[in-house]
């Protein structure tokens, strides 16, 4: 196979049962020019079975002793042979034209290293929230509200993601982590449409308390400027920790819960003065 222009990446584990979609979904995209890398975390299901069902040499299956998330990204992206890497997730599905336009836009804006389109959330009540909220199309700045860039939105540059690997020791936020480093490094660009659809599953990352507290709290020790400098980012975070506090307040874990109550002023102290405690 000759040199792709852009390499999608995929890290999965004990995803057999969806995997199927996600994959489905990058071999539909209008544009073709692209090889697709599944880096399984030392999945124990049929994930590789399944994977193996698609009849497509640009698929390339790689597996690796679990070692999270981030360290499967890390990993797969070191294999990528494409100008521009492309992250996406076992759980997502991209819009079909989702890589045609972000292609498009790094031709027409060659000066980009980071080319990002919005996402659309899936609520329980059957709702759709597009992420991110507050960011335009265009240039987007340090000091934009980056919270709600979802990495299966990211294109960038190979050259560029080997700068700036993924943090492998958080668990949850490590996208967050990962687009606030490289904004203050690199030029970054937002396509202003919803091009993936997301879940929020039971297995999913995202839905556990715990990752989210340990997540911010590396943000919060690693970047206190943050609150300073984009200060937007820095709240909701700090509303995601209220979240966290009222859920395990509610479940009866007072004292735990202080953990989270503490953490969240630390991002946006003025935040104790507007729920009035």
């Amino acid at each position: 196979m000759n040199q792709p222009l852009v390499s999608v990446v995929i890290p999965t584990y004990n995803r057999a049962y969806i995997i199927q979609k996600s994959i489905q979904s990058v071999l539909d995209q209008t544009f073709r020019d692209f090889e697709l890398i599944i880096m399984d975390d030392g999945s124990r299901d049929a994930t590789k079975e399944v994977v193996e069902s698609f009849h497509d040499d640009r698929i390339r299956y790689f597996w690796q002793e679990n070692g999270g998330q981030s360290s499967a990204r890390n990993h797969g992206a070191s294999y990528a042979r494409g100008t521009w890497i492309a992250f996406h997730d076992s759980d997502d599905t991209w819009m079909p034209e989702k890589l045609e336009k972000q292609v498009k836009a790094a031709r027409e804006h060659p000066e980009f290293d980071v080319i990002f389109t919005k996402l659309a959330m899936k609520n329980k009540d059957g709702t759709v929230t597009c992420f991110p909220k507050r960011v335009s199309g265009g240039p987007v700045s340090i000091h934009s509200d980056v919270y709600g860039i979802g990495i299966a939105t990211v294109m960038v540059r190979r050259e560029v993601f080997q700068e700036e690997l993924f943090t492998q020791d958080m668990r949850r936020y490590e996208d967050l982590e990962w687009i606030y480093r490289t904004i203050r490094k690199h030029r970054v660009f937002c396509l202003d449409e919803p091009l993936m659809e997301y879940t929020i599953g039971a297995d999913s990352v995202s839905a556990n308390y715990d990752n989210m507290y340990s997540g911010l709290l590396w943000l919060s020790e690693h970047y206190p400027e943050m609150k300073k400098e984009s200060p937007a980012t820095a709240l909701h975070s700090a509303r995601d920790l209220l979240e966290g506090w009222y859920k395990t307040r509610k479940s009866g874990k007072k004292a735990e819960a202080k953990k989270y109550w503490q953490l969240m002023l630390k991002f946006f102290p003025g935040l104790r003065a507007l729920l009035g405690r």
